[in-house]
């Protein structure tokens, strides 16, 4: 009945996710060998030593080094760790079971051994526990367990008839084994006991604080009383395995806060709580980098901090910082959320009780009340905020705003630049860049300083402290200046700097002074420089209920305590809005919460619920080099407490580790080599520390170290040296051989006797061993009998529980917002089931109906004979689950109701199965079914709309950086081309072939001129289009139908569309501006083209690389004659594009020429002799004359042979063929060979004349003759 209750209890809480735990990843780019971890344990030293599928893997907070088989592993797949009394690490492999000394790093394996004359080999040792009441092993390999005693160096098989699957030791040692069909205990003399059996695998085992087991298989839990031998029910519950993951893992631990933790292998890992008796999911989420890594969980281990460390198959080690409280709060910007900061750049705060308001600058000022957000415009750069005699004021380069009637109203100082505001109980002290000002009384009084900017105003009871940007002025109550404070060199008891950005007044009243360049202290007439808080530009203070001062500035938040004079870090990685904070951005509200506010938002938070790490960090040495040679392991096997070094070896290295590992780049570290050091040296959080060229003699090299939250470790760790001096220095060339007898006897008497004083130090150790294990065995029996007296407690509750269950499924099944239904294999519908359901279907009833007629009208007959052999599928247990399930017809299926008018309605249903199993076999489908059409619609709507913005803004967009008349004459040009066209297909005796390839031409054209004007989107559908038409260019004329132009037809509309939507917002912008002309006069219209063509040019190049300088000829005419301004106008787009694209080379191939890095395009235009000629020339690389002999054999203009022979003036007509281009691929900015064809058919259109002159690698040049007559 117990678990009756929890499987209610887990149904509301099944998908929450805790806002209080974080997740740091622990995976290749930290040094781990492989993503999948098969197990973590923590050595006594305190390292955690994590098994993977690539080495054993040992790890101190910064590094991880890797012990693979090249170092004596037996196997590099590593399935379980172990650690005995003897500080030695148990290994399980593939082939073999090793011990491994931490401390030497030395190997002892076995693979195989003999058993009752039998030869066993070990395989697969997928579990290790140590008893440790025997001194003795429990191990699983390849299925079969295993007893070895440490004692007696010997291993026993223990004869079980089913396969074993999983292994766990209890608080009183006895030893349970999970099996393949049930679970049973192993008593003293190595007999099994089957306890129950079941139809499938117990894959874990763990015991709770009631001392009852729990037993986990891949997809049920059950609890085991080991007073009453009896199981509790399984979780049946339908809704709770239609949330519950299919595939346990089967890692389940207890923790030290009485919670239980289960690792799936698909949903990630769930915690337990017995208080509330709910479980909690965590769950890899992708846009979450503080999320678990990954889904399948692994293994589950808490450390001797309460540490709790998650392994992974194919996340590497997840570490866990758990918080009861919240931590930090991060206000920022949520563009997409309705209710939501204006901006993230928070200048100034104010909270009034239940409203808080933020300034943002230029961005305005928010008001915030009950999570409902209202902002305020036009005050100008906002500065500083203030709430006095019950009206909200604004600071801001505006002067001085006041809140009235839902308005801020300039009221004061209209001209000034307010920096500061600050309320007493009489005034309104406000700062300026040009003094102090006083309102009281609704009069204005300055009160000089005027060539002073103020940042910063404190009253107290004595007068007014005043400071600036040039030092601390203190005022008496008539104004007048008391006292000053500057910074002074030499002098220690000045201003740490004279830049005073932040006063505060504490609860002892003192005076704390923030400045660019530390914290202060004033306490009557003396300034003392706080050295703790040295470095930091302060930005802002508060004191919480503890003393503690809370400081944001340039290097995130400061936590700093005087009386202690300890301080603590937060920075972005512990929650804060950014490391960089706003000067007088911060308050404290009544409740004692405070607000700072910077860059990127506002850091929110309770100080007395920030978490504190009282951890003491144990100090280690991970390494130890001599000379750039590591002597770490030879130091632990020599076992000697002094490290003996000679003359030239004087130079060492020592790597150190403090292993507290909640935020172990937080740990600092202090140090002292007694015999070279004189003081304790403060090493911040380096942890490798060099000392060179020693002379001969004693040291003791000594080293401590606080955790990230200043907790200093209560043991050094210390080492001592000793550098021999050569034999050359020695007594042994300076004494009589009666001083080396007299050394030789002291000598010996000082081994005897340290001999004598090791054995009586084991003696007390072993004294010491058996008197705690005493203590120890006494405990266990006290916790025994508390334990038996709160299950006889929770006995007495269960039937209370009970009935509320009862009650709880009644209440379940009458609110919940979506059909649920139990489904027989006979299509029937369940009594049981949701009232949604009924709504859904438009049923009173439907208990006891047939599914398959109920959906029979409502859907089509195809989709009605696949849920029929669906849910057959579903039923037969012959075939996978999941397999089906990617089968399901109506996962999402529309259902047609007919209405009472005889009208159909439609709606949308999505529909999700699941097999209920009993006894092993499928006795019913869970279906749940919810009504998604109004997501739908939704959905669609919402889409529709953010298509239409977003062309509406690039279609704004381009009206505002184009000239308005140019663009008119595009549009206009471009519509009546279209209607043409559409024209023209509705004549039957038009020539469509003909038509097909004009309209490519013009079509080109036009993406020509959408490119000058630099109309992105309108490029990109007529470069579309042009591809539409080329594909049906490549039909041949007798094949052609009408259907094919219907494409052609539908993209033209759609393009005349969006230029009727151009023209009408044009229109709309020429009325609001009048800088917007549509018809400027002819000289300053060209003067636009040539300013568009030079804007082309320099995009154009950009892209491609290249540089590029457009230049008209002085010689050039100013006017083009009216007869040809459009066509001139598609003759220069033409020209200069195939310059920049085929003439121009990039930068690098002008330098191999020898040229400037910058082509030069020259255009002169003239009118003589009835004529107008164009001539452009650039300095590029001339034509290409290999590709123009390659295209022209290719289109069969001309053989192999002719082409060699033929002279290069034959062959420039052809860059003016249709469609040819020296341009391998075809993009939007070129290669379909369409440019200078249309050229060539406006001048022939014109009776005009073209000329083309070159020369490899220095010019081209295009010169065009139209008559004027």
């Amino acid at each position: 009945m117990k678990l009756i209750s929890i499987c209610f209890i887990i149904i509301a809480h099944f998908y929450s996710q805790s806002h209080f735990i974080r997740f740091d990843r622990i995976s290749l780019n930290e040094g781990l060998s492989v993503l999948t971890v098969n197990d973590i344990i923590q050595g006594d030293e305190g390292f955690l030593w994590i098994a993977t599928t690539d080495g054993l893997n040992k790890y101190d907070g910064y590094s991880i080094r890797t012990f693979r088989k090249n170092d004596g592993l037996t196997h590099n797949t590593v399935l379980a760790l172990e650690k005995d009394s003897d500080q030695f690490i148990w290994i399980g492999t593939k082939h073999g079971i090793s011990q491994f000394n931490p401390k030497t790093t030395d190997f002892i394996s076995t693979k195989s051994v003999e058993i009752d004359g039998n030869k066993v080999q070990f395989t697969h040792i997928t579990h290790i526990k140590y008893d440790r009441l025997n001194h003795a092993l429990w191990f699983i390999s390849d299925g079969t367990l295993f007893y070895y005693s440490l004692t007696r160096k010997t291993y026993e098989q223990v004869r079980i008839s089913s396969r074993v699957e999983s292994l766990f030791l209890d608080e009183n040692q006895m030893v349970w084994a999970g099996l393949e069909n049930g679970f049973g205990h192993v008593n003293s003399q190595l007999e099994f006991k089957l306890v129950r059996s079941f139809t499938e695998a117990i894959i874990g085992i763990n015991e709770d604080i009631s001392g009852d087991l729990w037993l986990v298989s891949s997809s049920e839990i059950r609890l085991y009383n080991k007073r009453t031998s009896s199981v509790y029910s399984k979780l049946t519950h339908p809704d709770f395995f239609k949330s519950f993951p299919t595939q346990l893992s089967g890692e389940i631990r207890s923790d030290s806060q009485h919670r239980l933790w289960l690792g799936t292998q698909n949903k990630g890992v769930f915690g337990y709580n017995y208080q509330t008796h709910s479980f909690t999911q965590y769950k890899h989420q992708i846009w979450n980098t503080n999320s678990l890594s990954h889904n399948y969980v692994t293994d589950i281990f808490e450390d001797k901090d309460g540490l709790f460390w998650i392994g992974t198959k194919g996340g590497g080690v997840n570490k866990i910082r758990y918080y009861e409280t919240p931590h930090f709060t991060h206000i920022e910007h949520h563009p997409d959320e309705e209710y939501t900061l204006f901006s993230n750049s928070v200048n100034a705060i104010l909270n009034t009780g239940n409203a808080t308001w933020y300034a943002q600058g230029s961005d305005g000022i928010d008001y915030v009340n009950d999570g409902k957000y209202k902002h305020y415009y036009g005050l100008g750069n906002v500065a500083s905020l203030e709430y006095h005699q019950g009206k909200v004021f604004a600071g801001s380069d505006n002067g001085l705003y006041l809140l009235e009637d839902g308005q801020f109203k300039q009221s004061y100082l209209k001209t000034k630049d307010i920096t500061f505001l600050k309320s007493d109980e009489h005034s309104l002290w406000i700062g300026t860049t040009e003094g102090l000002f006083e309102l009281k009384n609704g009069r204005m009084f300055s009160r000089g300083l005027q060539s002073q900017v103020i940042n910063t105003v404190l009253k107290t009871d004595n007068g007014l402290w005043v400071g600036t940007e040039n030092g601390l002025l203190e005022y008496n109550e008539l104004f007048q200046v008391r006292r000053r404070y500057f910074r002074e060199e030499e002098n220690l008891s000045s201003l740490s700097d004279n830049e005073i950005n932040v006063l505060y007044l504490d609860d002892k009243r003192r005076i704390w002074v923030g400045t660019s360049a530390g914290l202060n202290v004033v306490e009557g007439d003396s300034v003392q420089r706080i050295s703790t808080v040295s470095a930091e530009n302060i930005h802002g203070i508060l004191q919480d209920k503890n003393s503690n001062l809370w400081m944001s500035s340039n290097h995130g938040l400061i936590r700093y305590h005087f009386e202690k004079d300890s301080r603590v870090n937060y920075y972005k990685s512990d929650g804060l809005q950014g490391n960089q904070f706003h000067r007088n951005s911060f308050t404290k509200s009544n409740d004692g919460r405070m607000y700072f506010g910077g860059m990127n938002g506002v850091t929110v938070f309770y100080p007395d619920q920030i978490f504190f790490n009282s951890n003491t960090p144990e100090v280690v040495f991970t390494d130890i080099q001599v000379n750039y040679r590591s002597v770490l392991s030879e130091l632990h096997s020599s076992k000697s407490s002094e490290m003996v070094l000679s003359y030239n070896e004087n130079s060492i290295e020592f790597t150190v580790s403090a292993l507290d590992y909640l935020i172990p780049e937080k740990n600092n570290y202090q140090y002292m080599l007694e015999g070279f050091d004189t003081d304790w040296v403060d090493g911040g959080t380096r942890r490798t520390i060099t000392y060179t060229n020693l002379d001969a003699g004693l040291y003791t090299f000594r080293v401590r170290a606080s955790n990230n939250d200043g907790v200093w470790s209560l043991k050094e760790k210390a080492l001592s040296l000793r550098i021999v001096p050569p034999i050359w220095e020695t007594l042994w060339f300076r004494v009589s051989f009666l001083a080396f007898i007299v050394f030789s006897v002291v000598r010996f008497y000082k081994v005897r006797t340290n001999r004598l004083k090791r054995a009586q130090e084991h003696l007390e150790e072993e004294v010491e061993k058996r008197t705690h294990e005493l203590i120890v065995k006494h405990h266990e029996i006290e916790e025994a009998n508390t334990s038996l007296e709160k299950e006889n407690s929770k006995r007495r509750e269960t039937e209370a529980q009970l009935l509320q269950a009862v009650q709880e499924t009644d209440a379940i099944f009458e609110n919940v917002r979506e059909g649920i239904f139990l489904l027989g294999n006979d299509f029937i519908i369940s009594e049981q089931h949701s009232k949604e359901l009924e709504r859904m279907f438009h049923k009173q009833t439907l208990g006891k109906r047939n599914f398959l007629d109920l959906m029979k009208p409502l859907v089509t007959e195809k989709i009605y004979d696949a849920i029929m052999n669906f849910v057959n599928l579903l039923y037969n247990e012959d075939v996978d689950e999941d397999v089906v399930l990617e089968l399901n017809p109506i996962e999402t299926v529309e259902a047609h109701f007919e209405k009472d008018t005889g009208d159909y309605e439609t709606h949308t249903f999505k529909f999700n199965f699941k097999r209920i199993i009993t006894h092993g076999e499928i006795s019913n489908l869970l279906v749940t079914v919810k009504d998604i059409t109004e997501n739908l619609i939704l959905q669609k709507q919402l889409k529709e709309k953010e298509e239409k913005n977003k062309t509406e803004i690039e279609q704004l967009l381009s009206i505002l950086k184009v000239d308005a008349s140019l663009l008119n004459n595009f549009l206009f040009k471009s519509d009546n081309l279209f209607k043409e066209m559409k024209q023209r297909f509705k004549n039957d005796n038009e020539d469509y072939t003909q038509l097909l390839k004009e309209m490519y031409r013009e079509i080109h054209n036009l993406k020509g001129n959408a490119n000058l004007l630099e109309i992105s989107f309108l490029v990109d559908r007529f470069h579309r289009l042009e591809d539409t038409v080329r594909a049906k260019l490549d039909i041949p004329e007798s094949q052609l139908r009408g259907n094919d132009f219907l494409p052609i037809l539908f993209e033209i509309g759609e393009i005349q569309q969006m230029i009727d939507n151009m023209k009408s917002m044009l229109k709309r912008v020429i009325s609001i501006s009048k800088t917007f002309l549509l018809k400027p006069d002819e000289q300053d219209d060209l003067g636009l083209l040539f300013k568009n063509i030079d804007n082309k040019v320099n995009t154009l190049s950009r892209e491609l690389g290249k540089k590029a300088l457009f230049k008209i000829s002085e010689k050039s005419a100013r006017s083009i004659p009216p007869m040809y301004k459009d066509s001139v106008k598609d003759i220069l787009l033409q020209l200069v594009h195939n310059s920049i694209v085929h003439g121009v080379e990039t930068v690098p191939e002008r330098k191999k020429s020898n040229k400037g890095d910058q082509a030069k395009i020259e255009l002169e235009m003239r009118e003589e002799k009835n004529a107008f000629k164009i001539n452009l020339r650039d300095d590029g690389r001339g034509l290409n004359i290999s590709k123009l002999k390659e295209l022209a054999v290719k289109r069969g203009k001309y053989t192999q042979q002719e082409v060699e022979t033929l002279p290069n003036r034959k062959l420039i007509p052809l860059i003016f063929e249709d469609g040819l281009s020296t341009k391998s691929d075809v993009t939007e900015v070129a290669g379909r060979g369409e440019g200078m064809s249309l050229v060539k058919q406006i001048v022939s259109r014109h009776k005009g004349k073209i000329k083309v002159s070159y020369k490899s690698g220095m010019y081209f040049e295009v010169g065009i003759e139209m008559p004027l007559n």
